[in-house]
């Protein structure tokens, strides 16, 4: 069937491929075909986690709307709303959190997602991070 994955493909699904290339055609073609949005390949990652470290918006609209949960994170601990911080897509990260994503899980790695915004200049998250409450303090055992 196609829509398995396996060792040799290296954990590729249609819709993971979809995600990560912010094709939201097949998207759609995959959806009528009765994809679930939450496949995973066999590295744990999900559709919404590759189009949101991608900054694919609309590809994560789509698959918010049609049901995709924004709390999974399956074999990595690396969520939706942690891939787009990390990677600077303030939009996805505003449209997680839009609906509902866990912000306990970016306030545990505060510190860790503030450093990496400011390494890489990505303003706008940084400034989000902060909204949600991110924890401004120094750490004592860094210094």
């Amino acid at each position: 069937m196609a829509l398995m994955c396996s060792e040799e493909n290296n954990a590729w699904t249609p819709l993971k491929a979809a995600s990560i290339n912010g094709h939201v055609d097949f998207f759609w073609l995959l959806l009528n075909h009765d994809v679930s949005v939450d496949i995973t390949g066999i590295d744990g990652r999900i559709p919404l986690r590759e189009a949101a470290c991608n900054g694919h918006l609309e590809v994560n609209r789509h698959l918010l709307s049609n049901g995709c949960s924004v709390h999974i994170a399956k074999k990595c601990d690396l969520t939706a709303l942690l891939a787009a911080a990390n990677s600077g897509h303030v939009e996805v990260f505003r449209e997680l959190l839009k609906h509902r994503a866990c912000v306990i899980v970016v306030i545990k790695k505060c510190s860790e997602l503030l450093k990496a915004a400011d390494e890489k200049s990505h303003v706008g998250v940084f400034r989000e991070l902060l909204k949600i409450g991110a924890c401004v303090e120094v750490s004592k055992t860094h210094g």
